[in-house]
C-alpha cells in the first residue's frame, strides 16, 4: 500500500481540494454534529478523489504526465 500511496501523493493532493470544498459546501448546512459532518466529508472526498486517480490519471500516459508522474515502468516478463 505504501508504494501505491507514494506515487499517488501529488495527484491526490491536487484532486482532493475541489472535492473537499464541494462536499463541505453541501454538508455544512446539514443538521448534524460536527463529528458526523467531518466523517461524511472525509469519507466521501476520499472515495471520490481515489476514483478519478485510479481510473483516469494513473492509467493513461497523458494524464500521468499532466499530474507529474513518471511513465509506467515496463512490466517484467512472467517467469
Amino acid at each position: 500500500m505504501t508504494p501505491y500511496l507514494t506515487v499517488a501523493a501529488l495527484p491526490l493532493y491536487v484532486l482532493h481540494q475541489p472535492v473537499v470544498v464541494a462536499f463541505a459546501y453541501g454538508v455544512v448546512g446539514l443538521p448534524a454534529s460536527i463529528l458526523v459532518k467531518y466523517a461524511a466529508i472525509v469519507a466521501a472526498s476520499l472515495a471520490v478523489a481515489l476514483g478519478p486517480y485510479e481510473y483516469l490519471v494513473r492509467r493513461t500516459r497523458i494524464t500521468r504526465s499532466l499530474f507529474g508522474m513518471r511513465p509506467d515502468p515496463p512490466t517484467p516478463p512472467p517467469s
